[in-house]
């Protein structure tokens, strides 16, 4: 079983018209698997008609707005990154089109799960949480700011360590080597993803908690749930770097029959 963080909705961005064009036995999606707090994700009144609740519609309108600047903001980003790679000849993505095609190429996949959620219900829930912190702007500031400090410095060491190792300039270096390199220490620095992902838990929660957390929860469900099957005997998970702590953690609870992180601090926040 292969396993891509993906949800159909972004199939298109790396060339797939749709779910019924992959060449996989059985090719299943995360659609149905459900927060431990999704009750608590709406707020008292939510479901109200307008006339009971007339803020319900300037909400409405507004987490519509965040989402569409956000979703701007973040597809500039991954284009910029991947316009910058020039050996990246897949774009955006590319590396889960690479596992696509390596599960219909290899005769004992069983089956291909589309584990993550939609990307517009991730942003919109981002949204959502940002409005409730009473600062939906600052929540963008404080993300732009704290990734920002981050990858500077990240930034600066290994063109620093690529001037050194080629005898040029600063200038002279090729913009694709400095973020193909910056990939590279990502994989290899724990102690600076670690640093930098609780800088972002920290200052900007309602990121974490929308694009982190629950993404890690529903694709280790998405697994574990695909598992169950007797003819299921390994897994090929293919996420992003900043997935890979929180998939583990969620696992890891799976096989020991413990709770996992979502869902205690669901719990705690009932209680």
């Amino acid at each position: 079983m292969v396993m891509v963080e993906l949800d159909p909705t972004r199939l298109h961005r790396i060339g797939i018209d749709n779910i019924q064009d992959i060449r996989v036995q059985h090719v299943t999606t995360s659609e149905n698997i459900a927060l431990p707090n999704d009750g608590k994700n709406k707020n008292k009144g939510e479901d109200d008609p307008f006339w009971k609740n007339p803020f319900q519609i300037a909400q409405t309108a507004l987490v519509e707005a965040f989402t569409r600047i956000s979703r701007a903001m973040l597809t500039g980003m991954y284009n910029d990154m991947s316009s910058k790679m020039k050996n990246n000849t897949e774009g955006s993505g590319g590396e889960f089109l690479v596992a696509i095609r390596a599960a219909e190429e290899c005769s004992n996949c069983q089956r291909l799960v589309l584990g993550d959620r939609s990307s517009l219900t991730t942003i919109r829930r981002a949204a959502t949480l940002a409005l409730q912190s009473g600062d939906p702007l600052g929540v963008i500031n404080r993300l732009q700011k704290a990734n920002g400090e981050e990858m500077k410095e990240l930034e600066e060491k290994v063109r620093n360590q690529l001037v050194t190792e080629k005898s040029l300039s600063s200038d002279a270096i090729d913009e694709s080597e400095v973020q193909v390199a910056m990939m590279e220490a990502l994989k290899q620095d724990t102690n600076f993803r670690d640093r930098l992902f609780r800088k972002l838990e920290q200052e900007v929660p309602e990121f974490t908690q929308a694009f982190l957390k629950e993404r890690d929860y529903i694709m280790s469900k998405a697994i574990h749930r695909e598992i169950s099957s007797p003819e299921i005997i390994r897994v090929v998970g293919v996420v992003g770097l900043a997935h890979v702590p929180g998939m583990e953690a969620n696992l890891r609870a799976m096989w020991k029959n413990h709770a996992l992180p979502l869902e205690v601090e669901a719990t705690t926040t009932k209680a």
